[in-house]
């Protein structure tokens, strides 16, 4: 059972009642979703969830918390709510549960234990928080929520593909 706007009402894949803790976002117009129970769901991902709400207001995406055998929705801002991203999210946490990091601590230590990995996406940025193999938390974000990293790599794209930084004001922002 999930809390909805103050609401409970069970995820499903089809129709309410079928399949306990499976996901649908297309039941349902959800303003956002926060989980009141389960195994995947802990405190520290309530708090996680409610510093996230705090720190990037509007620009919160998504938030999903996985785990070897499961994996549950914390956050899905409604307009982000859609079928393309219910039949891609057991993709994404697949990839998530098997992602490496190209540093290995064993064999280089001087940056210390992975904590996350950050895509940054035209109108996006993901951030994948690893807890255990094969555990963490991956949450989507707008770009503008992470805008000074968004545009060092931005700058530093341009500098890849030759185009001199600071070609192109639309990265420019006022200060």
């Amino acid at each position: 059972m999930c809390r909805l706007n103050g609401l409970y009402h069970k995820l499903s894949d089809s129709t309410p009642g079928s399949s306990p803790g499976a996901f649908s976002l297309c039941s349902v117009k959800l303003k956002f979703i926060v989980l009141d129970h389960g195994d995947v769901i802990t405190q520290p991902h309530r708090e996680l969830h409610r510093f996230i709400e705090e720190q990037a207001g509007g620009a919160y995406r998504t938030a999903f918390r996985y785990t070897m055998d499961d994996w549950e929705a914390i956050y899905v801002r409604d307009d982000v709510a859609t079928r393309q991203l219910k039949r891609e999210v057991p993709r994404i946490i697949k990839r998530a549960r098997e992602s490496q990091s190209l540093l290995q601590e064993e064999t280089y230590s001087a940056l210390g234990e992975l904590q996350a990995t950050t895509e940054v996406h035209t109108d996006g940025v993901i951030l994948h928080f690893h807890e255990a193999p094969e555990e963490g938390t991956v949450v989507s974000l707008d770009k503008e929520a992470a805008r000074q990293l968004s545009d060092f790599l931005s700058g530093c794209t341009k500098i890849l593909t030759s185009q001199p930084p600071g070609s192109d004001d639309s990265s420019a922002t006022p200060d």
